[in-house]
Parts: C-alpha cells; structure tokens; sequence
C-alpha cells in the first residue's frame, strides 16, 4: 500500500498509538520524519524513538493527561 502524504500518516500512527494506549508505534522512516520526530521529542509529545536497521522507527508515545492525549 502507498501512502500519499507520508508526514500525516506519521502523525496518525502516533495518534491512534496514543488512543489504543500502546507503548510504542512503530513507522517507516524518512530524513523528514526524523527532523519532525527530534522536534516532537524535543517539544514532549514522544518520549523517544529509536531507529532501527529495517529503516524503521520505533516511536515512544505519551499522553499528558490520562483524560486527554498530547494528540488530537
């Protein structure tokens, strides 16, 4: 399956990550999406991701509030 707008589909997977109450996500990875994953990391919306040799990323998701997700 092709995704035609790879940034959105970023900030889906960590949203439905988040409303599914997962630890983790998982994502395929682009240059772009690492600058956007440093920038949500650096501003607290994830915790952490790590990069893995698949070229995947493995995001850390966190909800602010256990009412409601840093997300929406």
């Amino acid at each position: 399956m092709t995704v035609s707008d790879p940034i959105a589909d970023l900030i889906v997977r960590i949203k439905n990550g988040i409303a599914a109450e997962h630890k983790y996500v998982d994502c395929p990875l682009s240059k772009q999406k690492v600058a956007i994953l440093s920038v949500l990391k650096e501003l607290g919306f994830i915790n952490d991701f790590i990069i893995n040799e698949e070229l995947t990323a493995k995001l850390f998701v966190v909800s602010h509030d256990a009412r409601s997700p840093c997300l929406s």
